[in-house]
Order: structure tokens, then C-alpha cells, then sequence
């Protein structure tokens, strides 16, 4: 040891415990899957790609409905389902409102 540092006293109990305990330190959970807005952008985006490939194959459709339908089994990832219906129902919404301002006319 060095001769100019004074002598320390570890070796006694009250020394070593603080002269207050500390309170414990609460670290919450990781956060599991994306947050609720990254999770509704990525259902918007599953459904509109689903919608573009439709036109190619009606079955990419039905691809990204399943996609969407399996991200309800995992806890962290409700929303992008959420926000696949979200989109599906304001598209369908706007389909409903486009077509009954058009004239009906049956020939």
C-alpha cells in the first residue's frame, strides 16, 4: 500500500452498511414486439401491399389477412392486427361512401 492513504476501517461491519439503505431500483420489463403505433403502421402496410398484389392474385389477399390473424397468438404483437382492420375498415368505409354518391343506374 501506499504511505501517503490514510487507513480505511473495512474491516468493521458498520463501516461497510451505508448509514441509510438505499431503496431497491425497480428496472421494468423489456417491452416485447413493436409499440402501438410501429404496430398499426405495420398492418396498414401488410394491407395495402396484400391490396396491390390482389390485383395480381386474389390469394395475396387472403396471405395477408392470415398474417395479420396470426399476430393475435403473440402477446406483443396485437396491434398490427388491430391495425390491419383498422385499414380494412376505413377502405371499405370509402368504398361504401364513393359508391352510393354514384348515380344507380341499371340498364
Amino acid at each position: 500500500m501506499n504511505e501517503n492513504m490514510p487507513p480505511t476501517d473495512l474491516g468493521k461491519p458498520e463501516a461497510t452498511s451505508p448509514a441509510a439503505p438505499l431503496p431497491p431500483v425497480v428496472v421494468p420489463p423489456p417491452r416485447i414486439g413493436p409499440t402501438p403505433w410501429q404496430g398499426g403502421g405495420i398492418g396498414l402496410l401488410i394491407f395495402v401491399i396484400s391490396v396491390v398484389l390482389c390485383y395480381a392474385n386474389p390469394i395475396f389477399f387472403l396471405i395477408g389477412f392470415a398474417g395479420a390473424v396470426v399476430s393475435l397468438f403473440y402477446k406483443g404483437y396485437r396491434t398490427i392486427f388491430i391495425g390491419y382492420i383498422l385499414s380494412l375498415g376505413v377502405t371499405l368505409l370509402g368504398v361504401i361512401i364513393y359508391c352510393s354518391t354514384q348515380p344507380f343506374d341499371i340498364k
